[in-house]
C-alpha cells in the first residue's frame, strides 16, 4: 500500500483496515482502489473514503493518480517511526507489522532494511523472499529460501525472534508437504528459540493441525484451545476454525457447530479480515455435511470476499474446495464450470501437497457425478502418487476408494481390488472403523 495513504489514515487515528469497514469495503478491495487498480469505482464509495481521510474528493482522486502528490501539511519524512536507524530497530518493527498483519509496513520496513548494514542483511531477505513464495504456494522454493535464511547463531533478542519465525517458516513449510516428522520438529524449536506473544498462538495452532492430522485428537484440542488465550482476534478465529475442523473429524456434530458459531461471533465483531476465511471455510464445510448445502454455498461465498490479498491464496482454493463440494451434493451443474477452472489454474503449480489432493480429489468427484470415470480416472491416480509417499491421511484413503470404483466401472477388477485392499489397509493405519 502507498505511504501516504497510511500517513492520511493515521492523522485521523484510524487504520487501513478500519477506513475500509467505515467506508463498507473491504479491506483488499480498499488496497485496490487506492492503488489505482480499480478503475470506475462507484463516487458513493469514494466519498465515503475522502470523508473518513478529511479530504476533498478531488484531493482524493488526485492522490490516486499522482504518486508523487500530497496534500499540503503532510510530509512522510515528519512520521520517525517509518525511519528506523538501525538493523535491529527495523527488524523488530518489521516483525511487529507482520503479527499485527500491517502488510503494507512490513514492505517499507524491508525496503528501509535493505539499506541498513548488518551481517544478517542476506538472512532477512531470503525470509522476507520465502514470505511471498509462501503466499503464492510455491513450498519448495520458499523452504528453499527459508533453509538458508535461518543459518546464523542468534544471540540478542531480536536475532531470537527472527531465528524463531524463520523456524516456523519452514515449518509450516514441511506441514505442508506432509512431512509431518521435519515439521514438529521445527515447530519446537521455533517455540524454544521464541515464546512470547502471537508467535506463540501461531505455533499452537499449526501443532493443532499436525496433531489433528495425525489423529492425536487430544493433544490437536490442547493446542487449538492453548491458542484461544492469546487475545487477538485473528488467532482466535483460527483456533475455532481447527477446532470445528476437529469436531467433524470425530463425527462430533454439536460440538463443530458451537465452536464454529463462537468463531463467528468474533468474526461478526472484528474489521480485520484474516481468519475469518478459514472460518467460513469451516463452517461452510459443516453445513454441507450437515445436510445444508445451500446454506453452505451462501457461507463460502462470504468467505470468498475476506481472501483477496496475496497472503490468503491458500485459503482461497480451500474455500473454492469446499463450494465446488457444496454444488456437488446440491446436484448443481451452474456454478461449477468457473470452480473448476480455477481450481485447475491456481492450485496446480505449488508445493502443498494436501492442497493440491484436496483440489484433484473434488474435481475427480465431479466427473465422476456426471458419470465421466475416464476423465476422473488421470486426477486420481495423480492424487495417489502424490499422497502415497507420505505420511497416511484420510485423503489418501478417499481417493483409493475413488480409484477402485473408477476402476470397476472400467471394467478393470485387477487394479479395482489392488485399491480396495489400500482402502483397507489405510482404515486400519488410521484406525477408521
Amino acid at each position: 500500500m502507498d505511504q501516504r495513504f497510511k500517513l492520511l489514515c493515521q492523522s485521523q487515528h484510524i487504520s487501513l483496515s478500519e477506513l475500509a469497514r467505515r467506508s463498507m469495503i473491504t479491506p483488499g478491495y480498499l488496497s485496490k482502489i487506492l492503488n489505482g487498480k480499480t478503475p470506475n469505482v462507484s463516487l458513493g464509495i469514494l466519498a465515503r473514503i475522502s470523508e473518513q481521510l478529511a479530504l476533498s474528493l478531488d484531493e482524493l482522486l488526485r492522490i490516486i493518480k499522482d504518486k508523487d502528490y500530497l496534500p499540503e501539511g503532510y510530509l512522510l519524512s515528519s512520521n520517525p517511526e517509518h525511519q528506523p536507524e538501525s538493523f535491529k530497530e527495523a527488524v523488530q518493527m518489521a516483525l511487529d507489522a507482520i503479527e499485527r498483519n500491517d502488510h503494507e509496513s512490513f514492505e517499507t520496513l524491508t525496503e528501509r532494511i535493505r539499506h541498513l548494514t548488518s551481517p544478517l542483511q542476506v538472512n532477512y531477505e531470503n525470509w522476507f523472499e520465502g514470505i511471498h513464495l509462501a503466499y503464492n504456494n510455491d513450498y519448495n522454493a520458499a523452504l528453499d529460501k527459508f533453509l538458508q535464511a535461518q543459518r546464523f547463531k542468534a544471540h540478542s533478542i531480536i536475532e531470537r525472534r527472527l531465528k524463531a519465525k524463520i523456524l516456523f517458516g519452514i515449518a509450516s513449510m514441511y506441514l505442508g508437504k506432509g512431512d509431518y516428522k521435519k515439521a514438529l520438529l521445527n515447530m519446537r524449536k521455533s517455540l524454544i528459540t521464541w515464546d512470547v506473544g502471537v508467535h506463540v498462538g501461531a505455533i499452537y495452532l499449526n501443532m493443532g493441525t499436525l496433531n489433528r492430522r495425525n489423529r492425536d485428537y487430544i493433544s490437536a484440542e490442547l493446542c487449538y484451545r492453548s491458542a484461544l488465550l492469546i487475545s487477538v482476534d485473528y488467532i482466535q478465529l483460527l483456533a475455532y476454525a481447527g477446532l470445528g475442523q476437529l469436531y467433524m473429524d470425530q463425527k462430533k456434530s454439536p460440538e463443530a457447530r458451537a465452536v464454529l458459531l463462537q468463531g463467528y461471533g468474533i468474526a461478526r465483531k472484528t474489521p480485520e479480515d484474516q481468519g475469518k476465511g478459514e472460518l467460513f471455510c469451516n463452517l461452510g464445510k459443516y453445513y454441507n455435511e450437515s445436510g445444508l448445502p445451500e446454506k453452505a454455498i451462501r457461507v463460502l461465498k462470504r468467505g470468498l470476499v475476506y481472501t483477496t490479498t496475496s497472503s490468503s491464496k491458500r485459503t482461497r482454493l480451500y474455500l473454492l474446495i469446499e463450494l465446488l463440494d457444496a454444488y456437488n451434493a446440491l446436484g448443481q451443474s451452474v456454478g461449477i464450470a468457473p470452480i473448476l477452472q480455477k481450481l485447475q489454474t491456481e492450485s496446480s503449480n505449488n508445493g502443498d501437497i494436501l492442497l493440491i489432493s484436496n483440489s484433484l480429489l473434488i474435481q475427480a468427484k465431479t466427473h465422476l457425478r456426471e458419470g465421466h470415470p475416464p476423465q476422473a480416472l488421470p486426477l486420481l491416480n495423480q492424487c495417489y502418487r502424490l499422497l502415497s509417499p507420505v505420511s497416511p491421511t484420510q485423503e489418501l484413503m478417499t481417493c483409493c476408494n475413488l480409484l477402485s470404483e473408477c476402476y470397476f466401472q472400467q471394467k478393470d477388477p485387477f487394479q479395482a481390488d489392488f485399491f480396495i485392499r489400500e482402502s483397507k489397509r489405510l482404515r486400519k493405519v488410521l484406525k477408521i472403523n
